[in-house]
């Protein structure tokens, strides 16, 4: 949404003594820099000799004040609306926003927090037993994914996720398609299994529920997958968890490109898919 008058000068105004404020604080990081030796380290945890995760502080620091480098730049162009107003004030006002945003959020916020991330977890990790390195991970994946997505959001100023968010329209796109090509699905398989009876002499003549023949084909194809992961390839555990999950993704995705082809199809006036009562 563009800012109203009052909230620009008030962020503006609010900009400007915070870029005072965190120059200040990279001062302190340049001094930290040149009191720091090669082999300086930091380590996680770093309470006892266990197995720990390692940052190495020298070149840590020297990335983090280039990036630095780059919050600079992005402030200088943000306080310089008499540079840029020129061209369009509405116009200079969404680009020098957009900037301010990527100078926090990218070059002063993201690296730091990523280190203090995946060291916190990585060191975490090493006093795990290996049974539950995967369920920590997962949960560590998800966690990455929210801060990404924090990240993104205070970078675009558009919510990603949730009520009002910019997800809503392609996840809305992407369910109706997969509910168009699982019905095709449905009617496919009705259709086979209509013939098949037919075939060996048993007519069916009664209706049959699409979300019935779903159940059924879905619980077929995870008992058949099931079943020679375990009997063939010997999986347990998680592993076994994820053989059954591969087959339900690749429905899913095969019934957003059938659901894809039927839209195109009506789009394009072609005959559609018998139906099948």
């Amino acid at each position: 949404m563009p800012q109203t008058e009052e909230e620009y000068r008030k962020t503006y105004e609010s900009e400007k003594a915070r870029t005072v404020i965190l120059l200040g604080f990279l001062s302190m990081i340049l001094t930290v820099r040149v009191l720091l030796h090669d082999g300086d380290y930091w380590n996680f945890p770093w309470w006892c000799s266990c197995p720990h995760f390692t940052v190495w502080l020298m070149p840590t620091f020297t990335n983090w004040i280039y990036l630095w480098l780059g919050y600079i730049v992005c402030m200088l162009i943000y306080v310089s609306e008499d540079r840029f107003d020129k061209y369009g004030v509405e116009r200079s006002r969404a680009v020098r926003e957009l900037v301010r945003r990527i100078g926090i959020r990218v070059f002063v916020l993201w690296y730091p927090l990523t280190i203090l991330f995946f060291s916190t977890f990585g060191g975490v990790s090493f006093q795990l037993p290996e049974s539950v390195q995967t369920p920590y991970w997962l949960m560590v994946t998800f966690l990455f994914v929210f801060y990404v997505i924090w990240t993104a959001e205070g970078l675009f100023g558009k919510k990603i996720v949730g009520q009002s968010s910019i997800l809503n329209e392609p996840i809305d796109g992407f369910i109706d398609l997969a509910r168009e090509g699982m019905e095709t699905i449905a009617r496919v398989l009705v259709y086979v299994w209509r013939r098949v009876m037919r075939a060996i002499g048993h007519p069916q003549t009664e209706p049959i529920e699409a979300k019935l023949v779903m159940r059924v084909f879905f619980s077929v194809v995870a008992l058949v997958v099931i079943t020679l992961a375990y009997f063939v390839e010997h999986l347990t555990g998680y592993d076994l968890l994820y053989a059954f999950g591969i087959p339900l993704y690749v429905i899913l995705f095969a019934s957003v490109f059938i659901g894809w082809l039927v839209k195109r199809k009506r789009r394009g006036k072609l005959v559609p898919l018998p139906q099948v009562s």
